[in-house]
């Protein structure tokens, strides 16, 4: 290896000189040197649904988590309940997003609305309260009164709405899907509204109508917006409503994205992230990842349970999970790096997402359940991450160096079986050799390369990469795997 550098003492301990060759060339610096990270940091108080192309705001009405900055003894942060704290954070959520009325915000959470959402239509006339949603989370129940507290109402729109952005400098087209029921069959509303400079939603701009039956029920949607709206950065608001004057009903999710999405991603990430030429990204996290469970993301949406974030300020939503990162890592053309959950997961948990990303569809269990969920050709993964700094109080449980090494040795050999159980087959993966001794004392981070086969661009679409340079870790050694 060619020496690019070399330090020298001088004879001043206030000055330094630095001396460079431009004729001295070192080694090619790789490709994977320059991945990007995305990590499930949806918070509000910093961004927003982020790699989804979603536009709504708490989309699966979920109860809101607001994590307590302080870390828990086992690692993560636990909720906030004063209410002042609460009124802070809202105030503040409001203010970062650009929507007019925290107060309003914050009266709706407190009387049974999911945040982000209020009850739209005339004072008094609808009621909301938590219910049970598809996935054995929290959905929306709203009963539909009149002023005085009876179901004798007039017909005119009641329900929830928010406010929202709509990328409407590239498209008037929007799409989606409802999860809902009724106690009997209703038709409702789904309308975007222009919104006045002090938040009332005022005339409707586009709408369609669907219909809640007694049993939950999924319904895509679409609409239009008319031509010619200013393009500026305004604001907007979405209901959803009835004009039956004695309904109830219990809406489990509304689910919006601009026509344009790239497999539920947002266009403009897309873009950016294959102008940016990347070789890995990486996902989903971080901090995130201590506390993620990849079952949480796959399979129908309405299956797919809405959980607090185990890291950050927000809620996870799970829309946007392994099929849809590995449809965005292809439409980017990048290798994907997944970062398995070292904290609270298991061993086995981690090789049956291998087996699900991986797995032949008719020999193993996951690979069988990812063919169900509409991909039958495996995604031939290469680079699996084993952890995220988990040497302190931020990440869920949390380890001592020990621990980690005896961790690391517990993943390794639960992916390795994996692997030469495919190898035997003939399918995915073989046997792994380390490069690198494991120490009690030692950091460690993997880059488990998963695959023998080449990942060529005629299987899936990407171009084949060397190992990942590893990232700087604090008192870490790393180990790298390889073929």
């Amino acid at each position: 290896m060619t020496e690019l550098f070399r330090h020298t003492s001088g004879e001043s301990p206030d000055r330094a000189t630095v001396r460079l060759d431009p004729e001295r060339r070192g080694d090619p610096v790789p490709d994977e040197l320059f991945g990007k990270f995305g990590e499930h940091l949806y918070s509000p108080r910093n961004v927003q649904n982020v790699l989804e192309a979603q536009v709504l705001y708490n989309p699966t009405l979920a109860s809101w988590q607001f994590q307590d900055y302080q870390y828990d003894a086992d690692g993560g942060r636990g909720g906030v309940r004063d209410p002042d704290e609460i009124a802070e954070r809202i105030e503040t959520y409001a203010e970062t997003q650009g929507v007019p009325d925290a107060d309003r915000l914050e009266e709706a959470y407190h009387d049974g609305t999911a945040l982000w959402w209020f009850p739209y239509g005339d004072e008094g006339a609808v009621r909301t309260s938590p219910d049970v949603g598809t996935a054995e989370d929290r959905a929306q129940r709203i009963e539909i009164l009149d002023a005085d507290g009876t179901t004798d109402s007039e017909d005119s729109y009641r329900g929830i709405a928010q406010w929202c952005h709509l990328p409407i400098h590239r498209t008037n087209g929007y799409e989606g899907q409802v999860t809902l029921r009724a106690i009997e069959e209703t038709p409702v509303r789904l309308a975007v509204h222009e919104v006045a400079e002090d938040g009332v939603l005022g005339d409707v701009l586009a709408e369609t109508t669907i219909t809640a039956h007694r049993d939950n029920r999924t319904t895509a949607f679409e609409f239009d917006l008319p031509a010619g709206l200013d393009e500026s950065d305004r604001l907007f608001g979405f209901s959803v409503t009835t004009a039956a004057a004695d309904a109830n009903l219990v809406v489990d999710r509304v689910l919006c994205r601009p026509d344009d999405h790239v497999h539920t991603a947002d266009p403009e990430i897309v873009d950016l992230l294959r102008e940016m030429d990347l070789s890995v990204l990486r996902w989903p996290g971080g901090n995130f990842a201590s506390g993620y469970h990849w079952r949480d993301g796959v399979g129908p949406v309405e299956e797919r349970p809405t959980k607090p974030n185990p890291a950050w300020d927000a809620v996870e939503s799970n829309l946007f999970g392994t099929d849809e990162f590995l449809a965005l890592c292809e439409a980017v053309d990048c290798e994907p790096m997944i970062c398995l959950n070292a904290g609270d997961g298991t061993p086995e948990e981690a090789a049956r997402w291998v087996e699900y990303c991986n797995g032949d569809p008719e020999e193993t269990e996951m690979g069988r359940l990812r063919a169900e969920h509409g991909h039958p050709e495996p995604y031939d993964v290469r680079y699996w991450e084993v952890g995220n700094e988990i040497y302190g109080p931020w990440q869920v449980t949390w380890t001592t160096p020990g621990g980690n090494a005896d961790r690391f040795r517990r993943f390794r050999e639960a992916l390795t079986a994996v692997d030469d159980e495919r190898d035997n087959r003939g399918t995915a993966m073989p046997a792994t050799s380390l490069t690198a001794s494991i120490t009690a004392n030692d950091w460690l981070v993997v880059r488990f390369r998963a695959s023998k086969r080449s990942h060529t661009a005629k299987r899936c679409g990407r171009r084949s990469r060397r190992a990942v340079t590893p990232r700087r870790w604090r008192r870490r050694s790393t180990v790298r795997v390889r073929r």
